[in-house]
């Protein structure tokens, strides 16, 4: 998508490149709400009635009939909504945007035996209420659920009850975010509606209480040109997050890619890309999410979600996903056989997709996933992961795209490209799968891939500039010659390990023959089966 340059006041263009947003001069606010009249809007479903007085929108409730909506009388797709709106207490309210109504008759998607009559408003609405949901995203009359997970303390404290709290939502392509009184509430992704209309909803109360009244004033749109998650450039000179997500295999190829993209853009003085790992030993896609349930692990909610969520209201977060399916099929060895296992290959999609969607649900622009690298220990079933990934690609997943294929060139240098235990990428490995997630990354948006960065991984393999041990200190070397600050937990070990039970570092290979519940880390008795084996070799 082109980016067209604007002018408009300092402040205004700083908010909008803060939400990651950018527009022409000269786009064109619409008044939904002129301040005296109903025109351009139509009432729908229950027996509610809505009047204006004083440029300001009343709807009382009704103890008869469903939920009332006030609908604009033409659809809306991509757009930015304004609104101030105040609601008596005991009431909760709702903005319904990208909605519809039934025209006949029909079953509600959640619960069929429900009929849902005709004229009855569904789909996306922006709740307003005192009891800590305000601005998260309900769908209505249809699948009767939330699409956004709760919000933090801080999110829940924005909507001031009985006073007047300013809305804002903006819905683009696929993406719907909500902010209350400026702070961010909710930020999906979800392509069921493209476009719809928008109301304002007087919810039914039960008979002995109210009369209650929701109050709107100040209705003005804008529309967007219509951006989908294949639409957010990492390129483009904005503010941009790439977290790399995975386990001990992107241990440190993330910083090589910031290396790369610093110098593509202009320096690291310049840096408006922020390559950021947020990562943990032994956890393939199998050890960060009950891959039955969906459910997140506490590493997931601990570490991932809050580094997604920081960046709300702030600059767009695009996740970098190095995994694996080990462990999807019962052995952490078990895996897909070959191209005729349409079994495997099919419930992989399903696992990586549930994954990609996971990471989308909690705020993430888009997710792009690339599969394990060369393990001599685990062929031809670590390659053949690559199948499940396009068998995803073929379904063509929401917001979810295929990264670069690291099988092949880290298994054309094994074992040059791996450290010594033959299994975990060294510095030659890192410069190899950072050049493949560059090289995939411009190609993805159109772009020239320069030169140099083939230079530079055939430099490596070549003349081996940091030998074939990952230290330490060699490494710490790299991220001050390169200015790159790590935001991990902790420092990047010697070999990709973690913390035993006495606080030492284990190494990767240790962890990944006696970590039995790949909790990233030995237990007593997992260190005692390891000290065992140990005297047994001595």
């Amino acid at each position: 998508m082109k980016r067209r340059a604007f002018v408009t006041s300092g402040k205004l263009s700083a908010l909008l490149l803060v939400c990651g947003v950018t527009f022409a001069a000269g786009d064109r606010w619409e008044t939904l709400f002129d301040g005296k009249t109903l025109n351009g809007w139509i009432v729908r479903s229950g027996q509610a009635t809505y009047k204006v007085e004083n440029g300001v929108i009343g709807g009382t409730t009704a103890t008869e009939g469903a939920n009332t909506f006030l609908c604009t009388k033409r659809d809306y797709a991509s757009f930015e909504l304004l609104l101030e709106v105040k609601c008596d207490p005991g009431l909760n309210s709702g903005v319904q945007v990208r909605s519809h109504a039934y025209e006949k008759d029909t079953p509600q998607a959640s619960n069929p035996k429900r009929i849902r009559p005709a004229d009855t408003v569904y789909g996306y609405q922006v709740e307003i209420s005192a009891n800590g949901n305000a601005g998260r995203i309900w769908d209505e009359a249809r699948h009767t659920r939330w699409h956004d997970p709760e919000p933090s303390d801080e999110a829940k404290k924005a909507y001031r009850p009985g006073q007047w709290n300013k809305y804002r939502i903006v819905a683009q392509g696929d993406r719907i975010r909500t902010w209350i009184n400026g702070t961010a509430i909710a930020d999906i992704r979800d392509s069921e509606d493209a476009s719809g209309l928008i109301g304002l909803q007087v919810h039914r109360i039960k008979p002995g209480t109210g009369p209650y009244q929701v109050r709107w004033r100040n209705i003005r749109l804008r529309e967007l040109p219509t951006e989908s998650a294949a639409d957010v450039k990492i390129f483009s000179g904005e503010p941009r997050l790439l977290i790399v997500h995975g386990y001990s295999t992107s241990a440190h190829w993330w910083a090589f890619l910031q290396h790369k993209i610093d110098r593509y853009m202009g320096g690291p003085d310049k840096r408006v890309v922020e390559v950021r790992l947020v990562n943990k030993g032994g956890t393939p896609i199998a050890r960060w999410m009950n891959i039955d349930t969906g459910e997140p692990s506490p590493a997931w909610k601990q570490m991932f979600t809050p580094a997604i969520r920081a960046e709300r209201g702030k600059r767009p977060v695009i996740v970098l996903a190095q995994q694996s399916l080990q462990g999807v099929y019962g052995e952490r060895t078990a895996g897909i056989r070959n191209k005729e296992d349409r079994e495997r290959i099919e419930r992989g999609a399903d696992v990586i997709e549930q994954y990609g969607k996971r990471i989308v649900d909690d705020g993430a622009a888009a997710a792009i996933i690339a599969m394990h690298i060369y393990k001599i220990t685990m062929e031809p079933e670590i390659g053949n992961e690559r199948l499940a990934l396009a068998e995803l690609m073929r379904r063509k997943p929401s917001g979810i795209f295929a990264g670069p294929d690291v099988w092949t060139p880290t298994s054309k240098q094994h074992p040059l490209a791996f450290d010594t235990d033959r299994v975990h990428p060294n510095y030659i490995g890192a410069e190899i799968m950072a050049h493949y997630w560059f090289k995939s990354l411009l190609e993805r948006e159109g772009l020239e891939v320069p030169d140099w960065s083939r230079h530079e991984m055939e430099n490596a393999i070549k003349n081996k500039p940091l030998g074939l041990t990952r230290t330490r200190e060699a490494f710490q070397g790299l991220l001050e010659k390169w200015h790159i600050t790590s935001h991990r937990p902790s420092s990047a070990s010697n070999r990709g390990g973690a913390p035993s039970g006495g606080g030492r570092r284990v190494p990767q290979r240790v962890l990944d023959c006696y970590d039995k519940d790949r909790d990233g880390r030995l237990s007593e008795a997992e260190r005692a089966e390891f000290m065992r084996a140990r005297r047994q070799r001595r």
